[in-house]
């Protein structure tokens, strides 16, 4: 299988980019790999040293639970307690959430799923 991001284009991230603009160019070839059923997740993070607005990639399973997540799929790992669980399912709404622009959110989040209400009993 081609991966979809390997493509060159005009559109290639440029380093000094804004926040915004560089989710919507993550938006956009995630929505490629989507499409061509590729399992990579592109998302806007802070660097740590220099707090500037930097992509990272999700790939397989990794990526797939990105995809699940945005499907109303809650992360349900066998023997993982609730807390590492609620944890989980912000880290992969924030990859989600940041892998699009803040235009797409509302709409997609509509189907992720909530934290069960009674997960601690």
């Amino acid at each position: 299988m081609n991966n979809p991001l390997s493509k060159r284009s005009d559109d290639a991230p440029i380093i000094h980019q804004s926040e915004e603009s560089l989710r919507e160019w993550c938006w956009k070839k995630n929505q490629d790999c989507m499409n061509a059923k590729f399992p990579h997740w592109l998302y806007v993070s802070r660097d740590k040293d220099t707090n500037r607005a930097i992509c990272k990639a999700r790939s397989g399973s990794d990526a797939l639970d990105v995809l699940k997540l945005l499907d109303g799929w809650y992360p349900d790992f066998k023997g993982w307690d609730q807390d590492r669980l609620d944890s989980e399912f912000r880290i992969l709404r924030h990859a989600a959430r940041m892998g699009m622009p803040e235009s797409e959110w509302p709409s997609r989040s509509r189907r992720i799923a909530r934290a069960p209400m009674n997960a601690a009993a």
